[in-house]
């Protein structure tokens, strides 16, 4: 490695240029070189360095780049069409600083007619090529990181980085939009960092920064820069796609081997916490990247058992002759436990789990064997994390495979070598340093409480102990992200530090755990608390927290069967919860069989899905639009019905919620407006009356990849007019969308009729349908239900006028009383759609209806009212009305 001096360079670079003709000096930041003026000065070349070779990005294998991270000397050769380079990066330092020289030589015209040198050559760079670069973004791949992390020497500072969600944008957008959202996230990232720092692709979304030469103060900076840089990101072919990332960065300093997995770690923490950066320095880990554990002060922290620092080493073998080998060998270096049997093993390794660093098994013992003492090892994810080393002498395969299936480390067989066994013993500790396992510390250091692979072990632990009854408990913080955005993450802290405290408080000789913004409560049932004291309890906790307006929940499993794992009985309270999440009137729900038959049948229903469709089980009905003044039909709505086989049906409050949560509502949509399409095309062939028939679209349907092109598509070749087919936007998914404005003006421009729907059922903003290009205007049932109210009637009113001067026409949906049907008349409503006239009914029926023009045709019980009876006409005629209809009458009032 050369120093220089600013003076010396000179003289330097003036040798080499008698050599090469290409002589530059690139910096830490990528800033290229090529002379000094007269004050030593160094001056900027006009062009990047790859012009060089004609091309317009930095070369993948770029070896000035390995050159300064690895502090060494790099050769290579690129070749380019006819010419070849032959290139060398040297790392140097310049006034202390570190530089890279870059020396290019073309190699003589010769070669490039000599196929077997040029095929030589061209094989010298294409390993990187070929091995180490990610095909998919350009970057380095998981490879490069394992082959050349010995010559990352000049690491200051790691981050790892992790797409939220990522595995929904494949499910909404497909695997090329997955594809795509991945491509121009490395583009922003690679536009935020130096060229002198590397990136990774260290897993499906998962992707490592390495950062070279990078101060403390800098590093920071930097993640949260590439976190506001990554919320910006816009893909193309995915609209309404809003790509976010979490980030843990580490500074290391100088870089160590674990550092990597401390952020990795950092990450987690990040993602738990629903931050989007974590950043920790050196000094905040002790141990090679352990974390320092809770305060001595936490009610639940308990002194660690000191064995003069050494490690601890839990031997479990039957045979006492071995017993004694073994704690002779590994005494001057470990604290030996031993035990005779896979279940004395068990207990010893429960009570001393944060001592052992590994544990030695025998295979063949009685009463538990070393099978059995992995399989229970297996159902518990804390303890599961020591590794488990199996000795044996039986030279069986079959054992080993099944132990390794177990979840075994590695093997030692007798009679012991000595050597082999401390060097397995030493790998193992060495290995289990530096894997995630050991970032899940007992104590979560924010409140103080278990974390929630902690609360499983200690839970479990104690329902098998204890002969009473326990409840657990959960409770649900919503929207804690606005908490952090609005306020600051460190008064999120706060609250979860308050809301661990309030749990102490009720949980008594209970346990208690966090994770994320959730609180976890194993209760003995005797502290149960009575239905009343749970909203009193809720609104003390939201009185008295750190910042205003909290929405708490809890999910409440009473009577806990304990003969189930502790995850299980978790994610059942996590049901109850999740059950009145959106429900306001409601802050306590107790799980009981309904709320899991619901869970089950949700899964049924996903699993069926396929089948159903395949099997045409998924059917459209059809509910007439009735003119507002006429009572003719004027056209339709197209609603999807699921009639199983068995002649049962699921209920559309059911299964459109499930696929709309699990994507596959696009699919039930576009077999919906496929089939609409084929209705319409039948009625044109035959000569029919053919009146538009509009189509509901999903939020997730409208922000599907190539939803125009399909949709477009499925028209032109069936044959049918888009006038005829109208796409229904509901309000929901419209408010506040302006990437949803742009889809719809660009389907407008390819002549698809939108409607908007549902408008009131949320918060509707009348501005909101001077943005879109809309026809038509639907009132939602919510409104039109304020019918008798004074003041619902006059918003009701100048909705319909403002919805005309705008030239829309305006359907009230969910119309079931005379009395709605007269106030809509009289405020110049143009059509009706509702019970009163028309439930939704199958084709056939619809088509009848059609036929004859008025829906009475076909509803007997519902037909519609004369044109000229009288608003102020009592209810009690109404009920009147219905039994003569009922009973064959015709009944008209004048």
């Amino acid at each position: 490695m050369e120093s220089l001096t600013r003076k010396e360079l000179k003289q330097y670079l003036d040798a080499y240029r008698k050599i090469f003709p290409v002589v530059r000096i690139m910096d830490a930041n990528g800033v290229h070189y090529s002379s000094l003026d007269d004050s030593g000065m160094l001056l900027p070349m006009s062009a990047p360095c790859y012009n060089l070779w004609e091309k317009t990005r930095p070369c993948r294998n770029c070896i000035s780049r390995n050159a300064l991270a690895s502090c060494s000397q790099h050769k290579k050769f690129e070749v380019f069409d006819d010419k070849i380079y032959q290139l060398i990066a040297s790392y140097i330092e310049i006034d202390g600083k570190p530089h890279v020289l870059e020396l290019i030589d073309k190699v003589g015209e010769n070669y490039t007619h000599m196929e077997e040198d040029h095929k030589l050559l061209s094989n010298l760079v294409s390993p990187n090529e070929k091995l180490y670069i990610d095909t998919q973004t350009g970057i380095y791949n998981r490879k490069y990181f394992e082959d050349q992390l010995f010559r990352l020497t000049n690491v200051t500072a790691v981050a790892m980085i992790d797409i939220d969600s990522f595995r929904n944008i494949n499910d909404v957008y497909g695997t090329d939009g997955g594809d795509a959202a991945i491509r121009e996230f490395v583009s922003a990232v690679r536009g935020c960092v130096r060229i002198s720092d590397v990136m990774i692709r260290y897993g499906g979304d998962e992707f490592l920064l390495l950062f070279q030469g990078m101060s403390v103060e800098v590093f920071g900076r930097k993640l949260t820069e590439i976190q506001k840089t990554i919320s910006r990101i816009t893909v193309p072919e995915c609209p309404g796609l809003e790509v976010s990332a979490t980030i843990g960065g580490y500074y290391c300093g100088q870089y160590v081997k674990n550092s990597i997995e401390i952020a990795d770690r950092i990450m987690c923490e990040a993602r738990s916490t629903r931050a989007h950066v974590i950043v920790r320095y050196n000094e905040q880990y002790c141990h090679e990247g352990q974390p320092e554990g809770p305060a001595q002060d936490s009610p639940k922290a308990r002194p660690r058992t000191s064995f003069s620092g050494k490690r601890s080493v839990l031997i479990v073998e039957d045979s006492s002759l071995n017993r004694l080998v073994l704690t002779s060998l590994l005494g001057d270096s470990y604290n030996v436990l031993t035990a005779e049997n896979g279940r004395e093993g068990l207990e010893l390794l429960s009570r001393h789990y944060d001592e052992i660093a590994v544990v030695l098994l025998d295979v063949y013992m009685p009463v538990c064997n070393g099978f059995e003492f992995l399989e229970r090892l297996r159902d518990d994810a804390f303890l599961s994390s020591v590794p488990v080393i199996v000795t044996t002498g039986s030279g069986d395969t079959g054992d080993e495979i099944r132990c390794l299936e177990l979840g075994a480390s590695d093997f030692i067989t007798k009679p012991y070598n000595p050597q082999v066994v401390l060097g397995r013993i030493r790998n193992i500790i060495k290995l289990r340093d530096s894997v995630a396992a050991l970032s899940a510390v007992e104590f979560d250091s924010l409140t103080g409480l278990y974390t929630i692979q902690a609360f499983y072990h200690h839970a479990a632990k104690r329902l098998r102990a204890s002969s009473g009854q326990y409840d657990l408990v959960v409770s649900d913080l919503k929207d804690f992200k606005i908490v952090n955005s609005v306020f600051g993450k460190s008064k999120g802290d706060d609250v979860l530090a308050y809301l661990g405290r309030r749990c102490r408080l009720f949980m008594g000789s209970g346990l208690a755990a966090r994770s994320g913004d959730r609180f976890f409560v194993l209760l003995p049932a005797e502290k149960r608390m009575k239905d009343e004291d749970w909203e009193a309890f809720r609104e003390e906790s939201v009185s008295n927290a750190p910042v205003p307006g909290l929405n708490i929940k809890y999910g409440y499993y009473p009577d806990v069967e304990k003969s189930k794992p502790v995850s299980l009985l978790c994610n059942r309270a996590l049901m109850a919860v999740s059950s009145i999440k959106q429900d306001y009137t409601q802050s306590v729900c107790t799980y009981n069989e309904q709320i899991n038959n619901r869970l089950l049948r949700n899964q049924e229903m996903e699993s069926c899905f396929e089948d159903a469709l395949k099997a045409e089980e998924f059917v459209v009905w059809y509910q007439p639009k009735v003119d507002c003044r006429t009572q003719e039909i004027m056209g339709g709505e197209a609603l999807v019905r699921w009639m199983r086989k068995d002649g049962s049906m699921v209920p559309p409050g059911e299964f459109i919620p499930r696929f709309e949560q699990d994507g596959l509502i696009h699919r039930l949509d576009r077999y919906v407006f496929q089939n609409v399409c084929l209705f319409q095309k039948r009625r044109m062939e035959a000569g029919k009356k053919v009146l538009p028939v509009s189509v509901n679209l999903s939020r997730n349907s409208l922000h599907h990849r190539g939803i125009i092109d399909t949709y477009g598509e499925i028209m032109k070749n069936i044959g049918v007019p888009a006038a005829l087919v109208p796409i229904e936007l509901t309000e929901s998914a419209a408010t506040g969308s302006h990437l949803l404005i742009d889809l719809a003006e660009r389907m407008a421009r390819e002549g698809f009729v939108l409607h908007m729907d549902d408008f009131g059922s949320g918060y509707s903003s009348l501005s909101m349908l001077s943005l879109f290009p809309l026809s038509e205007l639907k009132l939602d049932k919510a409104l039109i239900d304020m019918i008798g109210s004074e003041k619902g009637e006059i918003v009701l009113r100048h909705t319909i006028s403002v919805a005309h001067d705008l030239g829309l026409t305006v359907v009230a949906e969910g119309v079931e009383h005379e009395a709605q049907v007269h106030f809509l008349r009289g405020a110049g409503c143009d059509m009706i759609q509702g019970y009163f006239y028309a439930p939704p009914r199958p084709q056939a029926v619809f088509e009848q209806m059609l036929d004859a023009g008025v829906p009475c045709a076909a509803n007997a019980d519902s037909p519609p009212i004369h044109p000229s009876i009288h608003p102020s006409i009592h209810p009690s005629i109404h009920h009147k009305k219905s039994l003569f209809w009922k009973n064959g009458w015709s009944c008209c009032l004048y």
